[in-house]
């Protein structure tokens, strides 16, 4: 994976379904990274995907996954938001506002 995260997740996302194909993704005016762990262990990582902002999709069996938004660069933080859809209509720029 691109970037820097913290050692611990900024969020937690228990599902409690199977998503077939989830869409996890960041929108902010930075240049932010996004890492999830899946409940297997495995790891989705992505930078760019839209601009600036990252996009992970997938299979989502249910459990916990570990969600971490970090930068491109290291030791900067920036303000944004996260968003989850099954909808893959659903990008960074629709979460925007």
């Amino acid at each position: 994976c691109r970037g820097y995260i913290a050692r611990v997740p900024d969020h937690l996302f228990q599902a409690t379904g199977h998503f077939a194909n989830a869409h996890v993704m960041v929108h902010s005016a930075e240049d932010t990274t996004l890492v999830v762990r899946k409940p297997d262990g495995t790891f989705l990582c992505n930078d760019d995907s839209e601009g600036l902002n990252p996009r992970v999709s997938g299979d989502f069996p249910p459990g916990q996954y570990r969600i971490w938004v970090g930068s491109y660069s290291q030791g900067q933080n920036a303000p944004y938001r996260l968003g989850v859809s099954e909808l893959a209509s659903v990008t960074p720029s629709r979460i925007a506002n």
